[in-house]
């Protein structure tokens, strides 16, 4: 290790060297933040803030809030207004994440 950066990801024959201080490895180690994206994919592209809560038992409504502006302040997430309703959708970057995170999405599911 060196500095800020780690080389622990063996892929192949290269070593991958990852800074750790950036702000999207914080993002995905707090509370939520997986589930929230795991709601906004596959069959379910957009949610209202009550389907993303429902759908995360024991979230409490000021989490769940407050997780959301933060992926919307990384440009993970975006807040829409869709028939009516405040809905929320995964943004480009956000896609392209959760594409990067499909092993692990069907490693916890078991699937």
């Amino acid at each position: 290790m060196y500095g800020e950066r780690a080389c622990m990801i063996r892929y192949g024959d290269r070593l991958i060297c990852v800074d750790s201080s950036l702000p999207i490895f914080s993002m995905l180690g707090k509370k939520y933040t997986i589930l929230i994206m795991g709601m906004l994919s596959g069959s379910r592209e957009m949610a209202t803030f009550n389907q993303i809560r429902n759908g995360i038992p024991d979230a409490s409504a000021r989490a769940i809030s407050l997780r959301l502006r933060e992926m919307e302040k990384m440009g993970i997430v975006k807040r829409s207004t869709y028939d009516n309703h405040i809905t929320y959708f995964l943004t480009e970057e956000g896609l392209k994440l959760k594409e990067s995170l499909k092993d692990f999405f069907t490693l916890v599911a078991g699937n």
